[in-house]
């Protein structure tokens, strides 16, 4: 927890481990709470460790839901980022009464095709112990530029795997839960004011996947960040400014 005023929910995104965030992870979600935590008392509510096989997303939004009823007693406002703002469309659409304002940042009502082929790289790799793979596949998570995407996919696969959990299964099980759900079909059925925040540039998301999950949700709201990435979005100035607009209509 950190901040002052209002409390709002922060959901996390993929990580190795449902630990708390270590490294770059922890330094790129840290921006976006420190940004939160002006106007917001923020608490980070990580996933359950230990989940079994087969975990599906709404496992997690169970998970989410049945703690948020226990902590605070109320519905809150909910802020998710890339997996945490799949998770947070899921948690909104199947437990209404826990979320009183719904942003997502990076993410919609599915993974597009990339991003999938990228998780199943990240799982492939873990699962044979190719750290400095697994590691490179979240180069496209950070950059597009070719020249940075090719120095820090060296970088990471040096100090990556120094820093990488023993015990991955938490992280592989969450990227499969993920990986082939596409919820734009139901989000119809969202009654939660809903605020989506995309780059332009995010190969996890992309401009018609952003608009399409906007029009399926009724009176969501869309900020277009042009020449932004998945992590930019997060950090994006636009973005805190954008959201504490939001929660305080």
């Amino acid at each position: 927890m950190q901040g002052r005023g209002a409390p709002l929910v922060l959901l996390p995104g993929l990580s190795f481990s449902h630990g708390i965030p270590t490294g770059i992870i922890r330094a790129f979600e840290s921006a976006l709470a420190l940004g939160l935590s002006a106007h917001h008392e923020v608490h980070w509510l990580g996933r359950r460790p230990g989940v079994p096989a087969g975990y599906t997303l709404a496992d997690f939004a169970d998970d989410y839901a049945d703690e948020i009823r226990g902590r605070f007693g109320r519905a809150m406002p909910v802020v998710g980022f890339s997996t945490g703002g799949l998770l947070g469309l899921q948690l909104a659409r199947d437990h209404p009464d826990v979320v009183e304002r719904l942003v997502v940042i990076g993410a919609a009502g599915r993974l597009s095709d990339s991003a999938r082929a990228s998780d199943r790289r990240w799982i492939a790799a873990l699962e044979r112990g190719r750290l400095a793979d697994a590691w490179g596949a979240l180069v496209s998570d950070i950059t597009d530029h070719a020249a940075a995407a090719g120095l820090l996919s060296s970088i990471l696969g040096v100090v990556g795997p120094w820093v990488t959990p023993a015990d991955c299964s938490d992280g592989i099980r969450t990227a499969r839960a993920e990986v082939d759900v596409d919820l734009t079909a139901s989000l119809s059925d969202l009654r939660v004011p809903t605020l989506l925040v995309v780059g332009g540039r995010d190969p996890n998301v992309g401009v018609g996947l952003a608009t399409r999950t906007r029009a399926a949700i009724p009176g969501a709201e869309l900020l277009l960040l042009p020449r932004t990435g998945h992590v930019g979005s997060m950090v994006h100035p636009r973005t805190t400014d954008r959201i504490g607009r939001f929660l305080s209509p």
